[in-house]
């Protein structure tokens, strides 16, 4: 028996996220980075880690290991909505905040969603702020978002990635509705992109490269449901299943509206998208970085290297045997910069991100039992640091 298929296809994306200073301008921010993962709900910039607790953000001080609810008033019990809450009055309260919270450009911005009661999705809107949770402005309402597969602060904009598929009505569509939003943080002016493709697909990836945007985006050519489910399940058929997709990279110029494909494979590879420039590795032995805006590629071809821990504004980082590796865009080695320390024999190292000053990361062991961390990125980068732990429950 013929049954649907759905797959979903988990990637990591680490984005860049920038915020900063004074007399803020586009090329004054500074990298944040907010991981796109299931269920998580953190924000990692230099500045801090933001959360929150049933719509309060908080921010975590990493250079004092201290939290606090970005809140201007005194005395507040910083509470969320409960049923005998129902009418929160903390100022860092941003309804069901969405984990795309950040400090960029000295304001806090906050992607959250409502429940309308009509369908089956929820009303999204975009939030500026003072840093303190004052002086709140709504910069964009969207009530035709169900799903967000992407969102980042880069080069003075937010970027986020969306699908749907039912109409507002609950009524499933027959191919998924991509769309964007991206927010000009200077100016916020909103740019809504729609992508009218033929095929049904997903935002996978989105940055800013000398004032274009690019994304990448994941489509399958064919209706799954023309093939059965378990045959594309058994591994010997997982060239038959690659074949059904195609990833690609999209230029788009805010000032003409127009988009150029700029890159385009079939075999399901490992892609990320930053910093002006496009990683992927097809074969697991070559590791390839594109720059975004000439098209010329490097190549990682090294025997011992598996994959990346990380990628970020200096490079990408490989650890192997407890060694440090940075390949620096643009060169020919990998450098050896230092040695993990203070992981015991049954823990894991996951890097959740690296921004200018701070590296973040989880500690694993074989329950799944997780302990976050965190050390100065200069300290890590030598093998000379000692993990500062964390919890934001």
């Amino acid at each position: 028996m013929r049954k649907k298929v759905i797959i979903i296809s988990v990637i990591l994306v680490l984005a860049i996220f920038l915020c900063s200073c004074e007399n803020v301008s586009i090329s004054s921010f500074d990298n944040t980075i907010i991981p796109d993962r299931s269920g998580n709900s953190e924000a990692f910039n230099d500045v801090g880690i933001f959360f929150n607790k049933k719509g309060v953000v908080y921010m975590l001080d990493p250079s004092t290991g201290i939290s606090a609810p970005l809140c201007s008033k005194v005395n507040c019990d910083h509470r969320g909505k409960t049923r005998d809450n129902t009418d929160p009055t903390c100022d860092a309260y941003f309804a069901e905040a969405l984990g795309y919270s950040a400090i960029v450009g000295g304001k806090l911005y906050c992607l959250v969603k409502t429940p309308d009661g009509s369908r089956s999705y929820f009303t999204k809107e975009f939030y500026s702020a003072n840093e303190n949770g004052t002086n709140r402005k709504l910069l964009f309402r969207a009530d035709d978002i169900q799903f967000g597969t992407h969102g980042s602060y880069e080069d003075g904009y937010f970027l986020y990635g969306y699908y749907n598929t039912e109409t507002p009505n609950g009524e499933e569509l027959d191919k998924e509705e991509i769309g964007m939003c991206i927010v000009n943080l200077e100016t916020e002016k909103l740019t809504r992109i729609h992508i009218n493709d033929k095929y049904s697909g997903t935002i996978w990836g989105m940055t800013i490269c000398d004032g274009k945007l690019y994304y990448g985006l994941s489509y399958r050519t064919v209706d799954l449901k023309e093939y059965d489910y378990d045959y594309l399940s058994e591994p010997e058929h997982i060239d038959t299943l690659n074949e059904l997709y195609i990833y690609e990279v999209r230029k788009y110029d805010f000032e003409t509206g127009e988009t150029e494909t700029v890159f385009t494979t079939k075999t399901i590879p490992k892609l990320f998208i930053g910093y002006g420039y496009l990683y992927y590795s097809q074969d697991g032995k070559e590791h390839v970085v594109r720059e975004l805006t000439t098209g010329r590629e490097f190549c990682i071809g090294f025997e011992n290297v598996k994959n990346p821990n990380a990628i970020f504004s200096d490079g990408i980082l490989f650890i192997d045997d407890n060694k440090i590796g940075l390949w620096r865009y643009g060169t020919e080695f990998i450098e050896e910069t230092g040695y993990l320390t203070n992981i015991s024999d049954n823990r894991r190292l996951y890097i959740e991100c690296i921004t200018n000053k701070w590296v973040y990361a989880s500690l694993y062991n074989d329950e799944d039992e997780t302990i976050k961390v965190y050390c100065p990125k200069d300290d890590f980068m030598k093998g000379k640091y000692e993990w500062c732990t964390y919890d934001i429950e």
